[in-house]
């Protein structure tokens, strides 16, 4: 304080202060355009961050909100839905939870993450039973055939297919091998590339288990009380 009431009763002394940063900046003129650059990229470089960030969850909050699921059942310490957790959950669960009061239908999910085709960053691969999983989501084939049984095969939404331009019967690299495109579905949820969940099972040598369950319940307003319910009985 006594330092600006200096200033402000000396203009000689502001004019000199003045005086002094500016001599600072002309006399090393390259550091200073190097200062002035590396401030300006750190900035831009932030908010580039922040928005890329901002779009993906945005995109991702979307594509989960069109699943058509009230809860997830997933084992404790893993995970949740936007990412990866490994098998650790009974498939036989999901047929277990489905005949709970309340409960609409149930499907074991895989989940995955996969390198991207881009170059950069990863995708999610969701390992599904398709039959079960259209009864608690809704979507259905579009283009092609669903999934059935295992093997190499997968389908993609509308959308993944228009962006890579992909036929029905081309293939696409998943886990460091070819998998055959074999149909599209709509509407798009989850991750934009499904494949049979025994697949799934078979590569990481986990049969009959699966990262987690998705249930639809026939009352959204009563699904706090049936996860509730779903909780005592698989505490």
């Amino acid at each position: 304080m006594r330092g600006v009431a200096l200033l402000d009763r000396s203009p000689h002394l502001q004019r000199l202060m003045d005086s002094l940063v500016l001599s600072n900046i002309t006399h090393r003129p390259a550091r200073t355009a190097v200062s002035i650059m590396g401030t300006a990229i750190g900035v831009v470089l932030i908010v580039f961050t922040v928005g890329l960030a901002h779009g993906v969850l945005r995109e991702r909050g979307r594509r989960e909100s069109n699943i058509g699921a009230e809860i997830m059942v997933r084992p404790s310490g893993s995970i949740g839905f936007t990412g990866t957790s490994s098998l650790l959950l009974p498939e036989s669960r999901a047929s277990e939870v489905s005949r709970i009061d309340g409960v609409r239908a149930a499907t074991p999910i895989g989940q995955a993450l996969d390198r991207s085709d881009a170059g950069f960053g990863t995708r999610l691969i969701d390992g599904i039973e398709f039959d079960d999983y259209a009864k608690v989501t809704g979507i259905a084939i579009r283009e092609g055939n669903k999934l059935t049984g295992g093997g190499d095969q997968a389908i993609v939404d509308a959308v993944w297919q228009q962006q890579r331009n992909a036929a029905i019967g081309s293939t696409v690299q998943l886990f460091e091998r070819p998998f055959t495109i074999v149909g599209t579905y709509e509407p798009p949820g989850g991750g934009r590339i499904k494949i049979p969940l025994a697949t799934w099972q078979d590569q990481e040598g986990a049969e009959g288990r699966t990262s987690a369950i998705l249930v639809a319940v026939n009352d959204p307003l009563k699904q706090d009380d049936i996860a509730a319910l779903i909780r005592q009985k698989f505490p």
